[in-house]
């Protein structure tokens, strides 16, 4: 009795995670859409809004946030006049910080990271840049320093998977 007990609990193990690993849905992430952008990240993501502070779409969760900032192109800023590159430096000048930046291969975005103290707390945080159809995008991670660890690499697979809606009104040939 115990070897058939123990036989049927160890297929069910094994079925069960052949199914959740197999399965080309994911149970633990959900995609937001909102304010002309898509990113996929853990469930359980709400929106925030704030009159106090200038950003385009805000979401927070118990232990991190994603907060987006978009500065549409306008006459003598685009990214015809400016690169990337020089985005995220002009970037880091308003904010008086030189941290070091990266690129992720195969993706088209910048990032730098960096720690900072704000009400007694050490928070980490993931700064992104993109460029859209119309606009750059400074999309920034936040979590407490001590999960590092575990937020850095979510916070590179979510702006992996970010997209911007002008771009694909481009790609569809409908107007931006």
């Amino acid at each position: 009795m115990k070897k058939t007990l123990r036989s049927i609990i160890l297929s069910f193990i094994a079925v069960f995670t052949f199914v959740v690993a197999g399965c080309s849905c994911n149970f633990f992430t959900e995609t937001y859409s909102g304010k002309g952008m898509t990113i996929t990240m853990d469930r359980g993501f709400e929106e925030e809004t704030s009159e106090e502070y200038d950003y385009t779409w805000f979401l927070t969760k118990r232990d991190a946030m994603m907060i987006a900032i978009k500065e549409e192109f306008e006459e003598g800023f685009s990214s015809t006049e400016y690169t990337l590159e020089e985005y995220t430096d002009l970037v880091q000048d308003a904010n008086l910080t030189n941290h070091p930046v990266h690129t992720r291969e195969n993706e088209n975005y910048m990032y730098y990271s960096y720690n900072a103290s704000s009400e007694g707390n050490t928070y980490y945080y993931m700064v992104t840049t993109h460029v859209s159809a119309d606009a750059f995008w400074i999309i920034q991670f936040v979590c407490f320093a001590e999960d590092k660890s575990k937020f850095e690499p979510k916070f590179l697979t979510w702006a992996d998977s970010v997209t911007f809606d002008a771009d694909a009104n481009t790609q569809t040939g409908e107007g931006v």
